[in-house]
């Protein structure tokens, strides 16, 4: 049996599957339970996460959006198409299970093209899993700044950084923690983030 719709059911179809029209579809909306739903929000910037959220759970606000990272309820990392997601503690394993090997081979030649070679991510790998254990959330700078003394020297102003950060998330190593004030970001271990999540 073949089903036909037309265009406008499409996307009615569409809106109500992404929680924009129609009756609430979670019962009790959470920043949690809309991620788990959506398999994901785009979180590359704040301010939209935090829109998308609001604009699909009524009564949450950019303040409960928030609260749920900075607890871990979410959790923020490079998920699908290699961009930063928010994406619910229970499914974080799996989503970097599944996506995370196929982003970390694509991005192979661009980290090589930055001089970040195998041998290179494999010892800040190493590295960052020494500096974080144990540690409070780190900023970026300070990443970089352990890393140098550590021996593997990265330049904070070219896109080195933040290409070894998505590779280490990828990898299942890391993950974004609170943010510090003005919405800096920190990263943390995953273990220690979200722990005994399933794989």
């Amino acid at each position: 049996m073949v089903l036909s719709v037309s265009a406008g059911q499409l996307r009615a179809l569409r809106l109500r599957a992404q929680l924009l029209s129609g009756p609430p579809a979670i019962p009790v909306a959470t920043v949690a339970t809309v991620a788990a739903h959506l398999a994901g929000l785009q979180a590359q910037a704040a301010p939209p996460a935090r829109l998308a959220i609001r604009a699909r759970a009524a009564g949450r606000t950019a303040a409960d959006a928030d609260r749920a990272c900075d607890t871990g309820e979410v959790i923020r990392t490079w998920a699908m198409r290699g961009t930063l997601h928010m994406v619910a503690r229970r499914d974080v394993r799996w989503m970097n299970s599944l996506f995370g090997p196929v982003f970390a081979a694509k991005g192979r030649r661009r980290r090589a093209q930055l001089g970040l070679d195998d041998a290179l991510c494999e010892r800040a790998l190493t590295a960052l899993a020494v500096i974080l254990a144990g540690s409070a959330p780190l900023t970026r700078a300070e990443l970089v700044s352990r890393l140098a003394a550590e021996g593997i020297r990265i330049d904070p102003r070219t896109q080195q950084p933040p290409h070894l950060l998505g590779y280490a998330a990828h990898r299942g190593l890391i993950c974004r923690g609170p943010d510090r004030p003005r919405e800096e970001p920190t990263y943390v271990l995953l273990d220690d983030w979200a722990p005994g999540t399933p794989r």
